[in-house]
């Protein structure tokens, strides 16, 4: 073997299994092994030795698995050409999340959460899966520029509510050979998305115990998956149909004689008392008289706790007095906050009643005077129509008086003249004669 080839080697040391491949992507080992298949065959163009290929083959799938198949098969001949496909994906359910929740005191870690999820959520987040990417086989992280990258396989064209099923279904591109072929193999849909908005309220939802409601959420993708699961997420009587997850029976492998596990039919009926109940049903049941169970348990053990009990609050260990004081401390400076607000509120109501009076006095007395105004301009106004009106009335008189004298030969009434003090002086010498020296 070159001595590059048994350098690499050292450095790929202890490759991933495809079990634990498998495991890790949710890829079933049947893809896997095709996927190997073709990885072997491209890595002996670089080596003779097939064990070194197996191990590069291996750290390949482990960082993909489906790293050859997309390079092998990606655009093709005609079928290059994307594709178009309608899939439904997802309906009401319960969800549960491992990610989130109360911390498990020993190890740290979020205890989980399940959590309903509603047709009026769905329609919330249903306009934010148009333009998110397709991608094949698993779930992973996606971000606005892998479609500039050539990370996503497909793209989201249009998400809508099927009235008739009650499932939400998209419609997609995809142009990848690989996922093409998934696709047409059968392989089913499973959508990823990010709730936005969680209302912590428990419920039961078919006789199934949950600690909250998605009230809204974003899609980021949709994968195609042979085996549909969420990497942080679980869908429960959800988005496979027909089947529950985690329900399963245990039996005897009489040919290996070992103990094997299967997944059961959650429509299987057993018989109890002469009637038949499905596994649903008696398992909804169980769910739910357990979780009754753990709450009576803890509402005892609660009643039964002193001062001096000690209970684990975020891997912190505090006493019921403690928890008694730091109750009536935050009680009492919230009461007083309470107080301070609502008499910040009250002072802001008066002064805000006190503004309205001033500007409504403000405003009658505006008012008022405008009004006052408009009346002494209207009588000004009437005034001088009348006065206007009775001198025309005196002089239409007058004229008629004149006319009728003329008509009749009666004498005619002179108007008094307008006489000036020149005037004045000159009738006056007519009358007595010029002013002499001894006169004046």
């Amino acid at each position: 073997m070159p001595d590059t080839i048994n350098n690499f080697v050292g450095v790929l040391k202890d490759p991933e299994t495809l079990e634990s491949i498998s495991k890790k992507f949710g890829v079933s080992l049947e893809a896997l092994m095709s996927e190997m298949e073709i990885g072997m065959k491209i890595e002996k163009e670089h080596t003779e030795d097939e064990a070194t290929a197996g191990v590069i083959v291996l750290h390949h799938l482990a960082e993909n698995p489906a790293y050859y198949s997309k390079g092998e098969f990606k655009n093709e001949g005609d079928n290059a050409w994307p594709k178009s496909y309608k899939a439904r994906h997802l309906e009401p359910g319960l969800v549960h999340y491992a990610d989130i929740g109360e911390k498990d005191p020993v190890t740290g870690n979020p205890k989980g959460m399940t959590l309903l999820l509603t047709k009026e959520a769905i329609d919330r987040m249903r306009p934010s899966f148009k333009g998110k990417p397709v991608v094949n086989w698993y779930h992973k992280s996606v971000k606005p520029d892998d479609f500039k990258k050539g990370n996503a396989d497909g793209v989201i064209t249009g998400a809508s509510y099927n009235s008739e099923d009650g499932w939400d279904w998209v419609e997609f591109l995809v142009w990848d050979s690989a996922t093409k072929e998934n696709c047409d193999k059968g392989f089913r849909l499973s959508c990823a998305y990010v709730p936005t908005d969680i209302k912590i309220e428990p419920g039961i939802w078919h006789n199934i115990p949950y600690d909250g409601e998605v009230i809204s959420g974003v899609y980021t993708h949709m994968a195609i998956v042979d085996n549909p699961r969420y990497e942080r997420s679980l869908i429960m009587a959800n988005s496979l149909g027909g089947k529950m997850k985690g329900l399963w029976t245990k039996f005897l492998n009489k040919v290996t004689g070992k103990p094997e596990a299967k997944e059961l039919d959650n429509k299987i009926e057993v018989d109890m008392d002469g009637k038949k109940i499905s596994l649903e049903e008696l398992v909804n049941s169980f769910k739910a008289e357990k979780a009754e169970k753990e709450k009576l348990a803890l509402e005892n053990s609660v009643k039964e706790m002193k001062d001096d009990s000690i209970i684990s609050i975020d891997g912190d260990e505090v006493s019921i007095k403690d928890l008694k004081s730091a109750h009536a401390a935050f009680t009492l400076r919230k009461n007083a906050m309470d107080e301070a607000e609502e008499k910040s509120k009250k002072e802001k109501e008066e002064a805000e009643r006190k503004n309205s009076e001033e500007e409504s006095e403000k405003k009658k007395a505006e008012d008022e005077k405008r009004n006052a105004d408009e009346k002494a301009a209207a009588d000004k106004a009437e005034a001088d129509k009348k006065a206007l009106e009775e001198k025309r009335n005196a002089d239409e008189k007058n004229f008629l008086d004149l006319k009728n004298a003329a008509e009749k030969g009666g004498e005619v009434k002179k108007l008094p003249a307008y006489e000036s003090a020149n005037d004045k002086m000159a009738r006056g010498k007519t009358k007595y004669g010029e002013m002499t020296a001894e006169k004046k």
